[in-house]
This record gives structure tokens, sequence and C-alpha cells, in this order.
């Protein structure tokens, strides 16, 4: 369960997957909610509540300019608006390359939701897998089921999805 987001939100580790040791947890993505060691790869979550009206393209377009701004070359793959009016999300793949590093796929989702008692007040949640390039396309459907598996947070333990 994530507690760094505005509110707890609990999930499933996709099989293969493991839950980070003590020294995982952090990175410049978020906070580490799982990692996969063949290949290697992270998913990682941040969010928190967002002032103003930002769209969630604007929203992801800043991820791609902080990116850019810490040094590393960026190509935006994909880019796809998801979810319902509701609940609206949008989805990136990017291709990163830092300098003196790997080339990196980032698989970004973003989320939208509204407070249920005051609709003025939003949250943004950011989820991220990253990965070697060779691996992202066998990775895709792991990071699928872990953000359908997305839940407001409870008292019960994170658990592996079946």
């Amino acid at each position: 369960m994530f507690t760094s987001m505005p509110f707890p939100v609990g999930f499933a580790v996709p099989p293969g997957w493991r839950p980070p040791e003590p020294a995982e947890t952090g990175s410049p993505l978020g906070t580490v909610a799982c990692v996969r060691s063949e290949p290697d790869a992270v998913i990682a979550a941040g969010g928190g509540f967002r002032p103003g009206d930002a769209s969630l393209a604007e929203i992801a377009g800043e991820s791609v300019r902080d990116l850019r701004e810490s040094g590393a070359t960026v190509d935006v793959l994909q880019h796809t608006a998801v979810g319902t009016a509701g609940a609206p999300g949008l989805a990136q793949v990017l291709l990163v390359r830092a300098p003196a590093a790997a080339e990196v796929v980032h698989c970004q989702a973003f989320l939208a939701l509204h407070d249920t008692e005051d609709h003025g007040k939003r949250a943004v949640l950011r989820f991220v897998m990253a990965t070697t390039s060779a691996a992202a396309p066998e990775l895709a459907e792991d990071f699928r089921q872990f953000l359908g598996s997305i839940r407001p947070g409870s008292d019960q333990e994170d658990r592996e999805t079946p």
C-alpha cells in the first residue's frame, strides 16, 4: 500500500515481481511498489493534490519536461487518453536516454480523482514502469495488471495476483 500518496492506495504485485527491499523503496520516479530482477524493471508511484485545472496531458507534459531538465533525451512514443469521464486517465510511453546511462522505457499512467465531498479538490496519481527497451513489450501486460489492481487503501496487505 502507498502511504506517500494523498490517500492510501493498495495494489496487487504481478506474478514474477516482488515487493522492494528497504534499500529499493526510494526512486526519482516515486515510491517503488515492486521490482523485477529478470528482466530488470521497477514500478513506482507518486501523486498529490493538484490545485488548478491543468489537464492530464499538461501534467504528462510536465513529466517529460522534468526528465529533459534532468539532462535526459526523451522521445514520446505513445500518448493515449484512457479511463472514464468520472475517472479520467492518460497513458504515455517514453524512450529515455540519460547521459552515461542505458536507454530506458518509461510506461506512465496518470489518473485524476476528485474528492467525493469536495469536487474542487483533485488528486493526480502517476504510476511508472521503467525497464529496458527490449523488456518493455514483454512487461507491458504486467503493468496493465498492476494498474487494474489499484484500489483505495485498506488495512489489508498488498497481495500477489493469482
